[in-house]
């Protein structure tokens, strides 16, 4: 089985109660060791957050309360970046885009020629990726089936994502996502459900429409390079009708 890692995730948990670089970089070691052994993995590739992210030219609004956390970070973390990615030969950085985008795009491959994988990650917003998941935090194996995958995406493309500033449908939670979409009999059925509740939320087609767009956009994670959220107006238009 390989590995598909996460890096800047590994990263801020090495970083937890370090105050040098060494200190953070022993403890990194020590984290992608602990994980290879847990798994019995034949091969891992690892991705690292790079400086260009096609999100924040999309929306300038993306992750920026984040900024106070970002001044936190010890003046050594990016040399802690560099100095892994230079060590570890699995491990590359991203280009225009995220390290969840580039853990999916691994993921897609992999589950294209047969191969098997699992994901390393904290992070819940992979769990739109089907497959074994690990998280290394908690210790804990499990699995996400393709229809859990998709039901993840369409929750979140209603809900958004507060902690990366993502708006999603103003007023709709994670219980409300949820009981909106339980009775979704396809993955159409459910993307028509949503479809509608940005329809109720901006009233005015376009309005609604760009919304839509621009949130998946933001929340969707390539399964290929170059591959972007994308519904065209006159899917929109059907999937309004749909669910009517």
């Amino acid at each position: 089985m390989y590995a598909l890692i996460d890096g800047d995730v590994l990263v801020y948990m090495s970083m937890w109660e370090a105050e040098t670089k060494e200190q953070a970089r022993e403890n990194f070691d020590s984290l992608f060791e602990s994980i290879i052994e847990e798994l019995f993995t034949e091969g891992y590739a690892m991705a690292m957050g790079g400086q260009s992210n096609f999100r924040t030219e999309l929306y300038p609004e993306y992750k920026v309360n984040r900024a106070k956390s970002k001044s936190t970070r010890p003046e050594w973390y990016h040399d802690l970046k560099s100095d892994i990615v230079n060590d570890y030969e699995g491990c590359v950085y991203t280009e225009n885009c995220e390290a969840d985008d580039l853990v999916s795009i691994w993921a897609y491959q992999k589950k294209k020629a047969k191969q098997p994988y699992i994901v390393v990650s904290v992070d819940k917003d992979l769990d739109c990726i089907p497959g074994k998941h690990y998280n290394p935090r908690k210790k804990q194996i499990y699995e996400i089936t393709p229809q859990q995958a998709s039901l993840f995406f369409y929750k979140q493309l209603l809900m958004g994502d507060p902690v990366d500033n993502i708006p999603g449908v103003k007023g709709v939670g994670p219980k409300t996502a949820e009981k909106l979409l339980k009775d979704a009999k396809s993955s159409h059925h459910a993307l028509s459900i949503v479809c509608c509740e940005y329809m109720k939320k901006f009233s005015e087609i376009d309005e609604a429409y760009d919304n839509l767009m621009i949130n998946g956009k933001l929340l969707y994670l390539m399964k290929d390079y170059n591959d972007y959220f994308n519904l065209e107006k006159k899917q929109f238009e059907d999937l309004l009708e749909f669910n009517v």
